[in-house]
């Protein structure tokens, strides 16, 4: 471990030590490493014997139903401001923290633990920042050694469900060695591949299919077949009964392709806002073309968000994947 990876550890753990009570936020649109973490951070949190508040931007998803202490979650909205005195904001620099990043400036103590290179967090957060962790999971479980906690099977199956998912079940250039290797402790101490397997991968609702089928009748892909996007708009997904977070990994089927370099979908969630994901092979770096369009994430996997008309936006976004491609 890095001196400075040490030293990070060394002041938050010296922040969750001195506070009393926090509020425990992930970013909005929460995937599984920004939840597993949440409820990570809240048992070790509540081990120390603090007062805890685990909260999700947006609706608490049935998806999550089989991680420990998910009944622990509530919606950010729900939560007044009496409740905290110190924030501590997961997988996701402080900004895309939702209703929480306006209560940065109130909070006793801000802590921001995340793994993405694009963190813009400023001298206001107590930063655990690693970017080449393979997911935010891996730095919580480096935070729980170091307060000195004792692992158990539920929160080794919340940090080995943040990995695995982060990591795409290790098929993603982010796995590391190290992944493997804490994966294999996890497993040790408790957490079951298959059980977390199951409800990651192989569970899909009906509704989800017949989304599945509309949506994949968008699917486009550039003359020269490096580029392919998906196209989902307002009333696609107004019609569709899936959750949204059914749909997050839709853009599997552009990458899939063979020759496709980078995937791109596109994603109308009210009229004049669309949400645009990137995926990329091994060529490009994604983050740098998010971060054009005021968005940030990984090398091979971002995203943005733009305040446009859909065909506006997938005209300015392609446009410029064009461009990219022809470098």
């Amino acid at each position: 471990m890095t001196d400075q990876r040490c030293n990070q550890l060394r002041k938050v753990t010296e922040v969750l030590r001195e506070g009393d009570r926090f509020l425990v936020a992930g970013h909005i649109d929460p995937d599984f490493d920004c939840v597993g973490s949440v409820l990570a951070v809240d048992w070790a949190l509540r081990q120390l014997g603090k007062t805890s508040v685990p909260v999700v931007a947006g609706p608490v998803s049935p998806k999550w139903d089989f991680l420990p202490h998910r009944h622990r979650l509530r919606p950010l909205e729900t939560v007044r401001r009496h409740e905290w005195d110190n924030i501590v904001v997961v997988d996701g620099d402080l900004g895309r923290a939702g209703l929480a990043a306006e209560w940065i400036q109130t909070a006793r103590s801000v802590v921001n633990i995340d793994h993405h290179p694009t963190n813009s967090s400023g001298p206001e957060a107590n930063l655990l920042l690693v970017p080449e962790a393979s997911a935010t999971g891996e730095l919580i479980y480096d935070l729980i050694v170091y307060l000195g906690l004792s692992f158990d099977a539920e929160v080794a199956t919340l940090l080995y469900t943040a990995i695995v998912s982060d990591t795409g079940s290790f098929r993603y250039n982010n796995t590391t060695e190290r992944a493997l290797r804490l994966a294999a402790d996890l497993v040790k101490l408790g957490a079951k591949p298959a059980h977390v397997a199951e409800h990651l991968y192989q569970q899909r609702s009906w509704s989800y299919v017949e989304f599945l089928k509309r949506a994949l009748q968008t699917l486009e892909r550039s003359e020269d077949g490096q580029a392919a996007w998906l196209t989902l708009s307002y009333d696609l997904l107004s019609e569709t009964t899936a959750y949204p977070e059914e749909t997050e990994g839709i853009i599997q089927y552009a990458q899939m392709i063979a020759g496709v370099e980078l995937a791109v979908v596109f994603r109308e969630t009210e009229p004049g806002e669309v949400r645009v994901s990137f995926r990329s092979r091994s060529r490009f770096d994604v983050s740098a073309l998010a971060r054009e369009f005021g968005g940030g994430g990984h090398v091979r996997a971002a995203g943005c968000r733009l305040r446009l008309p859909l065909e506006q936006a997938r005209q300015a976004v392609l446009a410029r994947v064009a461009e990219i491609l022809r470098q």
